[in-house]
């Protein structure tokens, strides 16, 4: 399947109608049946639509693989991720 760059916003859009309304005390809980807190889960679906936009946005990206980006984990047992953002709450 192609991911275009209207499938990114629309991604975008949907993803901003569903957390509008989500408590301040909500994004440190674990995100449903998950081990990742709702924050990390935010962070790591900002990071799948940050590949995308890798693989979209250079005109010679490769087609059978993917971009290739630098991995981290803010923590032991949470989401690898490429970017992580500053919360109010926390000094990371």
């Amino acid at each position: 399947m192609t991911v275009t760059p209207a499938d990114v916003t629309t991604a975008v859009a949907l993803l901003r109608a569903t957390l509008r309304d989500v408590p301040d005390d909500a994004w440190d809980v674990p995100a449903g049946a998950l081990t990742w807190t709702c924050w990390e889960t935010i962070e790591h679906t900002a990071d799948d639509l940050f590949a995308y936009a890798l693989q979209i946005g250079l005109s010679d990206a490769p087609t059978d693989t993917h971009v290739p980006a630098r991995w981290h984990y803010e923590r032991d047992g949470g989401p690898p991720g490429t970017a992580a953002a500053r919360t109010r709450r926390t000094n990371r």
